[in-house]
């Protein structure tokens, strides 16, 4: 009960769910922790050269907002498994198809759809498939199809699929309901398996999320087929 909980943890209850927000690792990480964290990441296939994105990735505390984010993504996937769905698509609101392929949305699914049923074809099982996401800073695996790779470590899930494997590995894991880091990070740690350069996160997923090991990830290779919008800043030249 709450009696029992310690001075940095909160308890949020949603639609009948209860999810725990420990504030302990809300913090990004110390200078000692980079340090640590820096030495640690080529043991895990991280690049050298991305170390400087990688740790400036990691740079952010967790809030509040992070914390609801999380909520409406668990949310979507235990409706998705209680309505009996082999596998779901979810996006954020600020998506759109990378217009270079010249595809809209039906096209974009097309294409989701025909992966996922040559996974299948090929006997491949997956729990994660990014059909956006951000520049890895890991090694990423082989192809798996013409079109999807084994996942490294990214920082962005504005666009993904679960698999009905996944959806339950996520529900029936512990972490899945507490509030440590951003959602994307998670998803990141779990696409290494559990195996994040900062200790105190590697614990707790490894501690939280126990098939975390047999997690498997996959992805559109590159930035995916999707995009997130970002904010730009218009700055005047002396052309204009």
């Amino acid at each position: 009960g709450a009696q029992g909980r310690r001075h940095f943890e909160r308890e949020v209850c949603y639609n009948g769910q209860r999810y725990l927000a420990d504030q302990s690792l809300w913090h990004a990480p110390s200078r000692n922790e980079q340090l640590a964290m820096a030495q640690l990441a080529p043991q895990y296939g991280f690049f050298k050269e991305q170390l400087p994105a990688f740790l400036k990735g990691e740079d952010e505390d967790c809030s509040w907002g992070y914390t609801g984010c999380q909520i409406a993504h668990v949310e979507a996937w235990r409706a998705a498994l209680e309505a009996g769905a082999e596998w779901l698509m979810l996006l954020e609101d600020d998506v759109l198809p990378i217009p270079v392929f010249g595809m809209d949305w039906a096209d974009v699914w097309g294409v989701v759809a025909q992966q996922v049923h040559d996974l299948r074809a090929r006997g491949e099982e997956w729990d994660l498939l990014y059909v956006g996401k951000g520049s890895a800073t890991s090694a990423e695996g082989p192809f798996v199809t013409p079109l999807v790779i084994e996942a490294g470590y990214n920082l962005k899930m504005h666009c993904y699929c679960l698999s009905r494997r996944g959806l339950s590995r996520m529900l029936s894991a512990e972490l899945s309901y507490m509030s440590i880091r951003p959602q994307d990070e998670i998803l990141a740690a779990l696409s290494k398996k559990g195996r994040h350069p900062r200790a105190c996160v590697a614990e707790r997923v490894q501690r939280c999320f126990p098939t975390c090991d047999e997690f498997r990830a996959l992805a559109f290779p590159f930035w995916g087929i999707v995009f997130q919008l970002q904010s730009f800043r218009l700055l005047r030249s002396s052309s204009h």
